[in-house]
Parts: C-alpha cells; sequence; structure tokens
C-alpha cells in the first residue's frame, strides 16, 4: 500500500478516536453536570425522636419538595423550596410506630445545562418503641491482676479479700459490667499501703440504681504499729510514698516501737507529724509526742501567713464552756463565754511558737493571743474599783445629807422663834 494511503487511514482512525474521546467526555460532563443527593442520619429512630434529613442539590437550580409518605409516623419536611446548587437539611419528627419513606422531587427544576432534571431521591424511615432503661447494675467480672480474690468472683457476692507481699504499692482492678447501659468507677490502677486497703468498685444501672462490690486488700506488714486513739484503731504508716508533707512541713523520721517512721516537722518548731491510717484505709497526719507515746490529729487554720495547731488545754477556765466550731472543713473543740461574740481555741501558732489560748473572730478568721490569768486579774482589779467608787459615792451621798439636815434644823429654829416672838405682841 502506497504510503500517502497509510497516512491517510491513520488520519481516519485519529480522527475517529478523537470524536469518541470527545463524546465521552461530553457524556460524563453531561451526567456531572446536575445531580440529587439525600442522607438520613438514622433510618431507624425511637418514637418522639427526631430525624435529620440533608438534601444536596449539585449543579441544580428550582423547587424541590420534601415529603414525608405517612405524617401519622414521620411528620415535617416542605412543600416546595427553591434550591440552587446547595445543601439544606430538615427535621422530621416521629410520632407514632411504623414507617414511612421521606422523598425529594424535583418541582421545575434544571441542571447547569439548561436541561430539565426529573429524578427523585427516596429514603425509608423506620420508627420503633422507646428502649426502657435497664435496672442491672451487676458487675460480669472481677479481678485483680496478679492475685487471686477470695471467694471466687460471683456477680451476687458482694465482699472480697485479698492478700498482697509486703513490697506491693500498687495494684490494677479489673472489671466489666454485665450491661452496657451501666456505669462503673473504682477499677484500674489503686494505690495501696500497709495493713489493709477498701477497694470499692460501684456500678450504677441506667435507672440510676447503685451496687457496690468491696475489696479489702491487705499488704502484709511483719510488725504493725496499732494505736487506739478514742476508741478507735489506727495503724502507722510507715511508707512515706503514702503520704504527703503538709504545707511548710519537712521529711524527717521518728522511731516507734523500735522502727524507723517517716515523719514531717515545721522547721523552727518541735511539732512531729506522722501518718495514721483507719480501719476504713484513709489516712490522717496525727502529732506524735514520743515522751507521753501519744497522738493527737492534726488539723491546722492558716491565719496570716501562720499555722495554728490545735492542742488540748491542761485547765479550763470556769467561766469557759465547751462547744464546737467549724473552720475550713475541719471541726475543732471551742470554748465559748458569756458577752462576748468571740469563741476560743486552745493551741500552738507554729510559726511563732507560741502556745496558749486565742480567741477567735469568725468575721475575719483572725486569731488573738489571750492571758487568761490576766484577764482575771484585771477582773478583780475592775471589780477593787468598782468597790472604792461606790465607797466615795455613799461617803458623800451621806455627808449631803447630813448637811441638808442641819440646815433643816436651822431654819426649824428660826421659824420657832419668829412664831414665839409674834405670839408674845399679841
Amino acid at each position: 500500500m502506497p504510503f500517502r494511503e497509510r497516512m491517510r487511514q491513520n488520519m481516519k482512525k485519529i480522527i475517529s478516536l478523537f470524536v469518541i474521546f470527545t463524546f465521552c467526555i461530553m457524556t460524563t460532563m453531561n451526567v456531572d453536570a446536575g445531580n440529587l443527593g439525600l442522607s438520613a442520619n438514622t433510618t431507624s429512630v425511637v418514637k418522639g425522636g427526631n430525624v435529620i434529613v440533608t438534601v444536596k442539590a449539585t449543579g441544580l437550580a428550582g423547587k424541590f419538595s420534601v415529603t414525608s409518605s405517612n405524617g401519622n409516623v414521620l411528620s415535617g419536611g416542605t412543600s416546595g423550596e427553591w434550591l440552587e446548587n446547595e445543601t439544606k437539611t430538615y427535621r422530621f419528627t416521629s410520632k407514632n410506630i411504623g414507617s414511612a419513606t421521606i422523598k425529594v422531587t424535583p418541582i421545575d427544576v434544571s441542571d447547569s445545562s439548561g436541561n430539565v432534571f426529573t429524578s427523585a431521591k427516596s429514603i425509608t424511615i423506620n420508627v420503633v418503641a422507646p428502649r426502657e432503661k435497664s435496672n442491672n447494675n451487676d458487675l460480669k467480672s472481677l479481678s485483680i491482676e496478679g492475685y487471686q480474690l477470695s471467694p471466687a468472683f460471683s456477680k451476687n457476692t458482694l465482699n472480697y479479700t485479698v492478700d498482697l507481699p509486703s513490697e506491693v504499692t500498687q495494684i490494677k482492678v479489673n472489671a466489666t459490667k454485665e450491661n452496657g447501659y451501666a456505669t462503673l468507677t473504682g477499677d484500674g490502677d489503686i494505690n495501696v499501703g500497709e495493713g489493709e486497703n477498701k477497694i470499692e468498685i460501684t456500678v450504677t444501672s441506667e435507672t440510676g440504681n447503685k451496687k457496690t462490690y468491696t475489696i479489702i486488700a491487705t499488704v502484709k506488714d511483719l510488725n504493725p504499729i496499732i494505736v487506739n486513739i478514742e476508741n478507735k484503731n489506727y495503724t502507722v504508716v510507715k511508707r512515706k510514698d503514702a503520704l504527703t508533707a503538709p504545707t511548710d512541713f519537712q521529711e524527717t523520721t521518728v522511731k516507734i516501737k523500735d522502727s524507723e517512721i517517716p515523719a514531717y516537722q515545721r522547721e523552727g518548731n518541735d511539732l512531729i507529724l506522722v501518718g495514721l491510717k483507719d480501719e476504713e484505709g484513709n489516712i490522717k497526719m496525727f502529732s506524735y509526742d514520743g515522751e507521753t507515746d501519744t497522738y493527737q490529729e492534726y488539723k491546722s487554720i492558716e491565719i496570716k501567713k501562720d499555722t495554728f495547731h490545735q492542742k488540748e488545754a491542761g485547765e479550763v477556765p470556769e467561766e469557759f464552756w465547751e462547744s464546737t466550731i467549724e473552720i475550713d472543713g475541719n471541726t475543732y473543740k471551742a470554748y465559748k463565754k458569756e458577752d462576748t461574740p468571740y469563741v476560743y481555741l486552745h493551741g500552738e501558732l507554729l510559726g511563732s511558737n507560741i502556745t496558749g489560748w486565742f480567741r477567735y473572730s469568725e468575721k475575719d478568721n483572725s486569731l488573738q493571743l489571750e492571758d487568761i490569768n490576766e484577764q482575771k486579774q484585771n477582773v478583780g482589779k475592775d471589780e477593787a474599783e468598782m468597790k472604792d467608787k461606790l465607797i466615795l459615792a455613799l461617803g458623800g451621798a451621806s455627808i449631803i445629807l447630813f448637811i441638808a439636815l442641819i440646815i433643816v434644823s436651822v431654819n426649824a429654829n428660826k421659824n420657832k422663834k419668829r412664831y414665839k416672838n409674834q405670839r408674845t405682841k399679841e
């Protein structure tokens, strides 16, 4: 075949391919020129709930109706709204159990090329009865990682124990709830110290009913120090990592029952604080007196950059009567007396090393050192002064009365003489 003829045929092929390619592109452009999209946030809704429907008109302009096939089941929508290459949402409310179809119908709509667009879209929504809330507050499982609970877990058994070696400071409590709508608290990583540690895992049902599972985790202590304070047993805390240093106190140690115990002391003050744990596992700071081997709960009041620590009073003045006062969440033994709005506390200002009776004002949270003995002396002095003043007043009144009597007597004698003289002349 001649060269020119081959070239002519090749050109025909190229032109044909180009026409086909152009047609495909134009066809694709025509398809993408206008598109209607319809979606819903859910296809199953509880009676009384809402469904949000999204209508997306891409490359389209005109009126659309968005309607429900059954208004008694699903109500809402619009009979005609202008959309122009935009997206809008519509809210439908479920009224009764059943199903309804939401349909988007073009009304006099055209695409960007001016072509009439008539394709409708629809989606079916099911309305179901509300789910009844669950009362289930049971655990499905409960364990401590690496250790065995006693007794074995049962969802109806609420109390468990576990023994732990003396070096254990933290355990991991694993728990799962039986019902997915319940809530669970108390599981996870738990810090523990010597002696008994009370761990509570609480399951709250969807309806609000609570069930608490309790684990008593006992960390072995070969030589526990048990003390009794006001008929309540405490264990001396031997681990520093279980304690939190009070403000302005530094770490130290103190020997109790031949054991070195972590303690805290404020600079320039002989007050020693140690940690005691009660039978519920709560740790509080107590002041410790090594000479008398006694403890007193440490409760402080911050007073103008100083700290007041209450101490038992050896002798209480007769005019005081015992009461209580709450300051910053702590209850203190206080004393009151007549004709004063103050309360009286006995203790020590740690920063000043001053111990004695203090007058406390709730109004401005202030303490004023009060010398009770001096007060008594002043009272006696005032009484003596009052007696002296009374004697002087009585003495003065007596003198005035005596002078008045003399004057009255003199006047009476004068009047008597005058009367006699008149009678004589007559």
